[in-house]
C-alpha cells in the first residue's frame, strides 16, 4: 500500500548492473510497521557486492542501502503512538520471530526471514522507508543519525560477536581487520 506521493530512491535493477537514482511511491506503514523519514544510510562493502554482481540474493529492481537510521514519522495500526518523532536505527535482518533461533535471539540464523532491507526488500537509500515497528531500534533524542546508521549492520555485528566470544570488558583481544565490525569491536 502507498501513496500517491513520491520519492526519490536509489534503485537496483539486478546484480551486475548500475545503481539508478528514480522516483518510487512513499511507502506507508502497515499494521505493527513505523515509517522513518531517513535521516543517514551508511555505505557498506555488500552494496558494492551487489552493483558489481558478486553478490545476486535473488532481488530485481529494489532500493538499496541496509545501514539506516531515521526519524519516525508515520505508524501503522498497533503500534505505540509515543513512537512517533522517535530517532531510530533500523536493525536489518529481519527473522521470523517465532522460529527456535529468532527466540534465542539469533535471528540472522533464521531459515524463514521476513525481510532483509536493502537486500530481499527495498531499503534505505531512500528518502522514506517502511518496517516493523521491532526492527526500529530506538536511539537518544541527541544521537546523531549518520553516526548511528552503521550500528544496525556493523554494530550490530560486532556486539554479536562480542558477546559469543564470551569477552568482557578490559579483556585483551585481536582484531583481525579494520572494516566496520573490526573497527566496532574495538570500540
Amino acid at each position: 500500500m502507498s501513496t500517491n506521493r513520491v520519492m526519490r530512491a536509489v534503485r537496483l535493477e539486478a546484480p551486475g548492473r548500475p545503481f539508478t537514482l528514480r522516483a518510487v511511491a512513499v511507502p506507508e506503514p502497515g499494521p505493527g510497521m513505523v515509517r522513518l523519514r531517513i535521516g543517514a544510510c551508511g555505505i557498506c562493502r555488500t552494496e558494492l557486492h551487489l552493483r558489481d554482481g558478486g553478490l545476486d540474493l535473488g532481488c530485481r529492481d529494489f532500493t538499496v542501502g541496509h545501514e539506516i537510521a531515521g526519524i519516525i514519522d508515520a505508524l501503522g495500526d498497533g503500534v505505540d503512538p509515543r513512537r512517533l518523532g522517535e530517532k531510530a536505527v533500523v536493525y536489518y535482518y529481519q527473522g521470523c520471530g517465532t522460529c527456535h533461533h529468532c527466540r534465542m535471539g539469533e535471528t540472522h540464523l533464521c531459515p524463514a526471514p521476513l525481510a532483509q532491507p536493502g537486500f530481499t526488500s527495498d531499503g534505505g537509500y531512500a528518502e522514506y522507508i517502511a518496517v516493523p515497528a521491532t526492527h526500529a531500534v530506538p536511539l537518544p533524542g541527541d544521537a546523531d543519525l549518520a553516526e548511528a546508521a552503521p550500528l544496525g549492520c556493523a554494530g550490530s555485528t560486532a556486539v554479536h560477536a562480542c558477546r559469543m566470544a564470551g569477552i568482557v570488558p578490559g579483556e585483551w583481544i585481536v582484531v583481525n581487520g579494520a572494516g566496520g565490525v573490526g573497527l566496532a569491536v574495538v570500540q
